[in-house]
């Protein structure tokens, strides 16, 4: 399964440090895309957008 995220920072000038201020992330799930999706989080609103994937296998039967 592959997957990957990404960090964004924002430098406080005033208090010269780095603050994290959102996070992404993806995933291509395994060969059927079982848990695939994406998500990312701004921690400045607190907002959450995720769109993820997975097979229901009480449906299938």
């Amino acid at each position: 399964m592959r997957s990957g995220y990404a960090c964004q920072f924002r430098y406080r000038k005033n208090e010269k440090r780095m603050r994290l201020i959102g996070m992404s992330e993806y995933a291509f799930g395994n060969a059927t895309h079982d848990g695939s999706g994406e998500a990312s989080i701004n921690l400045l609103t607190g907002d959450y957008v995720g769109d993820w994937h997975y097979f229901d296998y009480s449906a299938n039967n």
